[in-house]
């Protein structure tokens, strides 16, 4: 799957009809209440869930988009699931993604965290 065809399965998943942004595969913005208006990043729910519980449950993305600086994430379960399927997301792999929204400063903070690191410090 091309890096494109990744961000635009993950923001498909989120929104029925794409916007101009998606289709052109143009970076969108969010505002995020702890950092303002930052990059739209796409990670599976166990990053999140794993970074509230302070539990870390890895972290990994697509080598495939080296200019975007969050390319969609996902933790060791997913990565073992999609494995799977040859890289694809469907099936359980899909079922088990339940992909989240985050802003790309709070992916930095779960990068680090899930990696070993301490963001907080």
């Amino acid at each position: 799957m091309t890096p494109s065809n990744i961000t635009r399965f993950f923001r498909n998943l989120f929104r029925s009809s794409a916007t101009n942004a998606a289709r052109n595969n143009e970076r969108r913005t969010i505002h995020c209440d702890t950092h303002g208006q930052a990059d739209e990043t796409f990670v599976c729910h166990h990053v999140i869930d794993g970074l509230v519980r302070k539990e870390r449950v890895g972290f990994f993305w697509t080598a495939e988009d080296p200019d975007n600086p969050h390319p969609d994430a996902w933790c060791a379960e997913c990565e073992e699931r999609v494995k799977l399927t040859d890289g694809e997301w469907e099936g359980e792999a899909l079922e088990h993604l339940k992909p989240k929204i985050l802003c790309g400063e709070c992916y930095e903070v779960a990068k680090t965290f899930h990696m070993g690191g301490n963001p907080w410090s």
